[in-house]
């Protein structure tokens, strides 16, 4: 049997490899019902805690982490334990939680023709969340698949899930990415070194100019004013468009995404400006 300090720990792991960054999902330390928003609470995590898991090779759901992680977790929560249920020919593990994403599951051999299927449902999921997760733990039983999250194979799973359960609703707000960005820098897993070597090569002049002011003044809303005197200068006043503003800068984040950088940096601000935050 499995518990939330166990699925606290699986999804530490995933945080310190990436997965979740580099997927298009977004760590927050509170609970947001949204499919892509990731519940890591904030327990104040000591750096031993992170070192264990790091270190530790269980990267599962269902596998065994450090017994001095789960007990630094246990000490700071009551944790919820899984059930045991059969359907559909399978033993289901499952956990009822806050935390995590919106559906986990992982998929485990036990002999020749027989499997258990650990899984996980968020208290905002319905009946049909739950059978679109199953779902594509029976797919990954069928093609004998250990793709995780980002790869073809995933992502075919989740095409599969969608045409049964339709596509579930992917908004992602600005305050979404933002505290995830902020969250995870505390964390000590946003990689903002692939922003300062950003090759420049990709961009107009235009747009160079005006990255390089928004980054200057990170954290600083930069007027619409303001963004259009970096673009067109002295011309500013009879070129001035908010639809060719919002225009140039779909374009760099177009551009910032095509260099490998999976995260929002640009934000718009309704009414005042554009902001630039890691």
């Amino acid at each position: 049997m499995f518990d939330e300090a166990d699925y606290i720990c699986f999804l530490a792991k995933s945080i310190s490899l990436g997965l979740y960054q580099s997927g298009g999902f977004y760590v927050v330390p509170e609970f947001i019902s949204n499919k892509k928003a990731v519940y890591f609470p904030n327990l104040n995590y000591s750096p031993k805690f992170w070192n264990l898991i790091k270190k530790c090779k269980s990267k599962n759901l269902g596998d065994s982490y450090p017994t001095e992680a789960l007990k630094e977790i246990t000490s700071k929560i009551m944790p919820k334990k899984s059930k045991v249920l059969k359907k559909d020919g399978l033993e289901i593990e499952l956990l009822n939680t806050d935390y995590g994403t919106s559906g986990s599951y992982f998929v485990k051999k036990k002999k020749i023709g027989t499997y258990k299927v650990y899984m996980t449902q968020r208290t905002d999921n319905t009946k049909v969340d739950f059978e679109r997760t199953l779902l594509l733990a029976k797919l990954k039983i069928k093609n004998k698949d250990l793709a995780e999250i980002g790869s073809v194979n995933w992502h075919k799973r989740n095409g599969v899930a969608e045409y049964f359960f339709g596509k579930p609703s992917n908004l992602v707000s600005d305050d979404l990415i933002l505290k995830s960005n902020k969250y995870l820098k505390k964390l000590g897993f946003y990689d903002n070194k692939l922003l300062s070597n950003l090759n420049l090569k990709e961009f107009t002049l235009q747009e160079t100019n005006l990255l390089q002011y928004l980054r200057d003044n990170e954290s600083k809303i930069v007027s619409f004013d303001k963004t259009a005197e970096i673009l067109w200068k002295n011309n500013s006043y009879d070129k001035y468009s908010p639809q060719a503003m919002a225009k140039v800068i779909e374009n760099m984040r177009n551009k910032i995404r095509g260099l490998g950088i999976n995260k929002e940096v640009i934000f718009t601000k309704r009414g005042r400006g554009y902001i630039f935050q890691t």
